[in-house]
């Protein structure tokens, strides 16, 4: 920057050859372009920021060739299995239809379909609603059974928890990216499925 500025100086304004600047424009202009490039030097990242961004992206989203499978495509499916009669028997919900599930489709059959039929075993259940969400390092999937449907106004009811605070759902054949656990606030029971990105573990 301070090369370019002295050799704009030098060889642009007058007097040529003389890093003096005499004309009250040349010296506004020279300020100016001064300015602008300490802008553009601060808010430009250099090669060394560019590849610690591309490294930190790496690490967080390790195989961006994941398999993905919308979660309305599953739920749809399952509608149509031995699940679907006790699902429509329901009040049930899906929010986020457009949520990806970072497995296979059917990784994505295997894990709803578990966690849903757990999720029926509920005493008194009423409702079901299933919400997707993204964390920096994994997806979220929560499955809501309500017990007390539609809910109290006015009342502060609980719709997550941290993972250590809830009960562990231990389901046979489950990969190791995969993990579940539940918690009951007193309306619903809600399962909250955290799926990892990675390699599938399923062949369709």
């Amino acid at each position: 920057m301070s090369l370019c500025s002295a050799c704009m100086a030098l060889f642009l304004m007058p007097p040529v050859l003389s890093l003096r600047v005499s004309q009250p424009h040349d010296l506004l202009t020279l300020t100016f372009y001064i300015a602008v490039g300490l802008v553009l030097a601060r808010t430009t990242p250099s090669k060394r920021e560019q590849a610690l961004v591309e490294w930190d992206q790496i690490q967080r989203f390790p195989l961006l060739d994941t398999p993905r499978t919308e979660l309305s495509r599953t739920v749809a499916e399952l509608m149509s299995s031995d699940l679907g009669p006790e699902l429509r028997s329901l009040d049930f919900a899906i929010q986020g239809d457009a949520f990806l599930l970072p497995c296979t489709p059917a990784e994505s059959r295997q894990l709803l379909c578990d966690i849903l039929s757990v999720a029926l075993q509920t005493p008194g259940i009423q409702r079901i609603s299933i919400y997707g969400t993204r964390l920096p390092d994994d997806h979220r999937l929560l499955v809501v059974a309500q017990v007390v449907w539609p809910r109290p106004v006015r009342q502060v009811i609980i719709t997550g928890m941290r993972d250590r605070d809830c009960h562990a759902l231990m389901l046979p054949g489950w990969p190791p990216r995969w993990h579940a656990n539940w918690f009951d606030n007193g309306y619903d029971r809600i399962f909250q499925i955290s799926v990892q990105a990675g390699g599938s573990t399923t062949r369709e």
